[in-house]
């Protein structure tokens, strides 16, 4: 990961720098961002719930 990924998750955000990681419940609304003039690069992971 390089950079600042901006990550909106049902109207909470979250600055996620290098380095970083972020979980969620991806049934939420989200959505990522780069809001820097900057590049910037992210790696997503999906799992299936567990019952």
């Amino acid at each position: 990961m390089a950079g600042t990924v901006t990550v909106h998750v049902a109207g909470q955000i979250y600055d996620v720098r290098a380095g970083e990681a972020l979980t969620f419940d991806a049934t939420r609304p989200h959505r990522y961002t780069n809001d820097t003039n900057e590049p910037a690069s992210y790696l997503t992971s999906v799992t299936p719930p567990t019952p």
